[in-house]
């Protein structure tokens, strides 16, 4: 699947360059237009989250069957309900699996209804998007105007190979294939809709307090040849279906300031802030100079990774220029949003090629003026022929507690080093085992 999610393939596609245009002009720009014309308020994370899985879900099984949750907002709720109620109940079930288990075995369940509902509606969803891809590649009725289905092709045609060289067993059904391609689909639209919408949501905050840098982020995007206009009325233009796949991804990619504002939002409000669990193999390991046995649940978190003080100078601070200065090839070693090595996120150029797309229709022109507190007017100009002020609020809505993870971390590591009963009868064989 690497090649596929590499960076000078995603550059290069014609499939994502002609499903990224056309979510754009037809799913977002129109949305800001209209949010402009009515004088309502635009929600900024749900607009990154449905783009982001319309997105993804285009790359997956091509545009005409993928999700529509820009021109869905029932469907859009639907699902972010139902994974809201996922990440809110598993969270037992992802850190201490073998002691959920075994709980579950004398009735008492850790995992609340309402979680295992929002999984079921999740995995039916996928289904759904899966079964109709599959109804049309066998009857040969994909439409003409779709973009390929590159990773539903990708796994598909891998996981039919792998099959074939493995014996038969008995665990398998007549759909064992379809739904292990189901269950990998699941985890990259989950993945990738996540990302975007967080990203995207934070950096229009951080750009809504710092009007300066959104003036020089502003100049720098009207340095981009062809223009970025919209509606789309002439070849001339960056959104235009004439020019080469890669135009516009490489233009963007050349904007540093556009790039540092991602980047830096992404270090200080990392969408997968929380560890990475590994366990200790037997007979222990020395990590960092501490010593650590066997069995141990060790965690790296991209949220602590960010904050060290000797690499990241005012680390508490939204500072886009560190990304440009003399210390930026040592910010780049040590930026870790993503994961490094082996394990790390798959699609990281998928994610990182999206949101700069989906960024550049927003910046404020110079002269306005942003007024204290939660709620800020934001505008945009240049993209759209004049310069229009949309109302965006900002509402903390994350209950999640560093501090109560913190704990958790802590007792969680306790019990696997001192309680002789928790490593006797529930030894862990890995996270998620």
């Amino acid at each position: 699947m690497a090649n596929i999610y590499s960076k000078s393939f995603l550059r290069n596609s014609p499939d994502v360059s002609n499903f990224n245009r056309r979510i754009l002009t037809e799913g977002v720009l129109p949305k800001i237009a209209t949010s402009a014309a009515t004088g309502t308020s635009l929600d900024a994370l749900r607009l990154g989250y449905a783009y982001g899985m319309d997105v993804i879900s285009a790359y997956e099984f091509g545009s005409a069957h993928g999700t529509n949750f820009l021109g869905d907002d029932v469907a859009l709720s639907g699902f972010l309900a139902a994974f809201a109620a996922v990440k809110r109940g598993f969270f037992w079930a992802g850190r201490l699996p073998a002691i959920t288990r075994a709980l579950q075995r004398i009735g008492i369940n850790l995992v609340p209804q309402e979680a295992m509902e929002g999984q079921a509606y999740m995995e039916e969803k996928c289904w759904k998007l899966c079964s109709s891809l599959q109804t049309a590649t066998e009857t040969n009725s994909f439409s003409s105007s779709s973009t390929e289905p590159v990773v539903y092709s990708q796994l598909y045609s891998a996981l039919e190979k792998t099959l074939e060289k493995t014996p038969l067993s008995l665990a398998r059904g007549p759909d064992f294939l379809r739904k292990s391609v189901a269950s990998d689909m699941l985890d990259h639209m989950i993945a990738g809709y996540e990302s975007s919408g967080i990203a995207l949501a934070y950096t229009m905050y951080e750009l809504c307090l710092h009007p300066e840098f959104q003036t020089s982020l502003r100049a720098e995007l009207r340095s981009v040849n062809p223009p970025l206009i919209f509606p789309i009325s002439a070849n001339n233009n960056a959104f235009s279906a004439s020019g080469s796949p890669s135009a516009l991804p490489r233009a963007l990619d050349s904007l540093p300031l556009l790039n540092a504002a991602l980047y830096e939002t992404l270090r200080l409000y990392p969408p997968g802030a929380a560890g990475q669990p590994r366990v200790v193999p037997p007979g222990g390991a020395v990590l960092c100079g501490y010593p650590l046995p066997e069995g141990v649940v060790a965690h790296a978190a991209a949220y602590s990774v960010h904050r060290n003080e000797e690499v990241f100078e005012r680390a508490e601070e939204w500072l886009p220029e560190r990304w440009m200065g003399e210390k930026k090839e040592e910010v780049k070693n040590w930026f870790w949003a993503f994961g490094s090595g082996s394990r790390g996120c798959t699609g990281k150029e998928f994610a990182l090629q999206g949101e700069p797309f989906i960024l550049i229709i927003y910046f404020t022109p110079p002269g306005s003026s942003l007024p204290l507190g939660p709620s800020f007017c934001f505008c945009v100009g240049g993209i759209i022929d004049s310069a229009i002020r949309i109302k965006v609020n900002f509402v903390q809505k994350c209950s999640f507690s560093w501090q109560r993870c913190t704990r958790i971390s802590v007792l969680t590591l306790w019990m696997r080093r001192e309680s002789s009963l928790w490593m006797n009868l529930l030894p862990h064989r890995g996270v998620g085992s």
